[in-house]
C-alpha cells in the first residue's frame, strides 16, 4: 500500500524481534528466508526504509486490532 501510495520514506514496526533481526541481516532463519528475501525485494521500491522492533506491550492497540482483522479474515 504504501509503494501504491508512492511513499519514497518508510518506517515499518513489528513486535516479532525474531523477524526484525531476519530482516535486518543480523540473524538468518530457514523457516523464514523466504517471507525475508521477499520483504527485502518490496524494500527496494523505496528511498529510505527502515525496520523496527517494538514490543508486543508497547503496541496493544496495533497487535489488538492485527488480531480482530484475521479472526475476521478466517471466518
Amino acid at each position: 500500500m504504501a509503494a501504491t501510495m508512492k511513499l519514497s520514506k518508510l518506517r515499518v514496526c513489528s513486535d516479532s524481534l525474531t523477524f526484525i533481526a531476519a530482516i535486518n541481516n543480523k540473524q538468518q532463519m530457514k523457516e523464514i528466508v523466504s517471507i525475508v528475501r521477499d520483504i527485502q525485494e518490496i524494500s527496494s521500491e523505496f528511498d529510505f526504509i527502515v525496520f523496527s522492533h517494538i514490543p508486543r506491550k508497547n503496541n496493544e492497540r496495533a497487535d489488538s486490532l492485527a488480531k480482530q482483522t484475521l479472526r475476521a479474515v478466517s471466518v
